[in-house]
């Protein structure tokens, strides 16, 4: 049947293999890079031109300030996210795994919400 992989020669089969992953890369490409650009970009994230010490009350503070999330907290979304819905637990603690973001992401939460950090 020419439907069956094998029945084409293997030139034609290359060719379509190469093109199909040139295709999946760009597409995956795409994806990461309109989850990236969305999470450090926005206009109403802080800037600053100053550093600090990493892990000081400042540096917590402000990796809340210049991050943003998206909707957390279900299989389905943190896959299609890749778990970069979850930046500012990353930024905070870049050395975790993703799927302790979504642990970790209500006990940052509420300290951010008993400081009055929006």
């Amino acid at each position: 049947a020419s439907w069956w992989p094998f029945a084409l020669p293997w030139q034609t089969a290359a060719m379509k293999g190469l093109i199909g992953g040139v295709i999946a890369d760009m597409m995956s490409n795409l994806h990461s890079f309109i989850i990236v650009a969305c999470n450090h970009s926005g206009s109403d994230l802080y800037r600053y031109s100053t550093s600090c010490k990493a892990y000081s009350a400042e540096w917590f503070l402000r990796c809340a300030y210049s991050s943003a999330n998206f909707e957390t907290g279900s299989d389905i979304v943190d896959i299609a996210y890749g778990w970069l819905n979850y930046q500012i637990e990353h930024h905070m603690f870049p050395d975790m795994t993703p799927l302790q973001y979504r642990k970790l992401q209500p006990l940052v939460k509420s300290v951010c919400k008993k400081h009055g950090v929006q």
